[in-house]
């Protein structure tokens, strides 16, 4: 199973080298989840956890630095 973490590492990644956040299909492909749905409750459950903002159009969601994040992420 893929950590909340783990995406969240991938996204910043991603956007140090392209300028811009990856897609959802992007984020499954390079984390190995098979469902974009999947992909969806992940990243609202990292929005819950202050983990990242944005998302709410294709390619915006933002991860925030982990000193941001609420104390049960």
């Amino acid at each position: 199973m893929v950590t909340e973490r783990e995406i969240h590492r991938y996204i910043s990644q991603y956007r140090e080298g392209h300028g811009y956040s990856p897609s959802i299909r992007e984020m499954c492909e390079a984390t190995g989840i098979r469902s974009t749905s999947t992909m969806h409750r992940k990243l609202d459950r990292m929005r819950f956890l202050n983990m990242i903002v944005g998302g709410d159009r294709p390619r915006t969601v933002v991860p925030l630095p982990e000193s941001e994040w609420r104390a049960d992420a």
